[in-house]
């Protein structure tokens, strides 16, 4: 039963055109910050190489926390959300459906999205860095490593985290903006961490 859940999480998504846009503004803006220095995502530093481990990790690092706020209100809160609304969560949960089956296939498909989303913001830095207008000095070589490594120790944790409590949130309450006003929470937790650190 999980994966006839996690099959239809990710035909629905699919069919949505928001995955699309978000991860296009997302695009846009990770691209924008790496081939201009009017756009400056994440505490850049402009006196070293453009493509430095530094400067992608610190973008990355700042597209992934932006893409797991608005993904996880906008993807992990849906599934249980649109269920409720629709009021045919009663009905799964009456069939031979597990519960744990039902949220957690909701939950996984809904976590592929989430992350379709960074990728695309991903790939608007690595493309930026092969942009002919850049001046060749301010390239260094393409480290492949700093993009695994914001992906893998920052991105990945950040948007697991945040869909996990906006998917919490959302089944527990049954109400989108308890979700949103529980991540609105975290990043202004975030930012009073970071003014006193």
């Amino acid at each position: 039963m999980f994966a006839s859940i996690f099959r239809f999480e990710l035909s629905y998504h699919a069919r949505q055109p928001l995955v699309y846009v978000l991860s296009a503004v997302l695009f846009l803006l990770s691209f924008g910050a790496t081939v201009s220095d009017n756009i400056s995502i994440g505490g850049t530093i402009t006196n070293i190489n453009i493509n430095s481990p530094f400067n992608v990790i610190a973008v990355l690092a700042s597209i992934s926390f932006i893409a797991s706020i608005i993904a996880g209100v906008v993807y992990a809160s849906s599934p249980i959300l649109r269920d409720f609304d629709q009021n045919v969560a009663e009905l799964f949960l009456t069939t031979r459906v597990k519960k744990f089956d039902y949220l957690f296939g909701r939950f996984c498909g809904a976590v592929i999205f989430c992350f379709i989303v960074y990728f695309a913001a991903l790939f608007g830095v690595l493309l930026g860095e092969f942009m002919p207008w850049i001046d060749p000095e301010r390239l260094g070589p393409t480290r492949l490593d700093a993009y695994w490594f914001a992906t893998w120790a920052i991105a990945i944790p950040n948007i697991l985290l945040m869909a996990t409590l906006a998917f919490l949130v959302a089944t527990l309450t049954r109400s989108l903006m308890a979700s949103f006003v529980a991540l609105i929470s975290v990043l202004v937790i975030q930012s009073v961490v970071v003014s006193l650190v």
